[in-house]
């Protein structure tokens, strides 16, 4: 879904390459276990890379049925080293 969006919105005069690579990559995840280039996380830009961590966490909170601030333990227990550190740092200091 993530190219067919991008490929969707690419003639729009409102999105711009920025935001249409965003769209590409938000699955990517680690260092190549993302989906669907299997990308290393650390290429992508900055913005990209707390989309994706923002993604991957509200599609946990999603599937497990659990609110933010009770999935956030578990689920950094279970991402770390697919995201960067400080991200997931600062991603808790806010949910707290």
């Amino acid at each position: 879904h993530a190219a067919f969006t991008a490929q969707a919105l690419a003639d729009k005069p409102y999105v711009t390459k920025s935001i249409l690579e965003m769209i590409a990559n938000h699955e990517e995840i680690g260092e190549g276990a993302g989906f669907p280039n299997k990308k290393r996380i650390s290429t992508l830009s900055l913005s990209s890379q707390i989309l994706n961590l923002c993604n991957s966490f509200d599609r946990y909170c999603s599937f497990k049925n659990i609110p933010p601030l009770e999935a956030s333990k578990s689920f950094f227990g279970d991402k770390i080293g697919l995201f960067d550190l400080e991200h997931i740092k600062a991603l808790g200091a806010v949910l707290k």
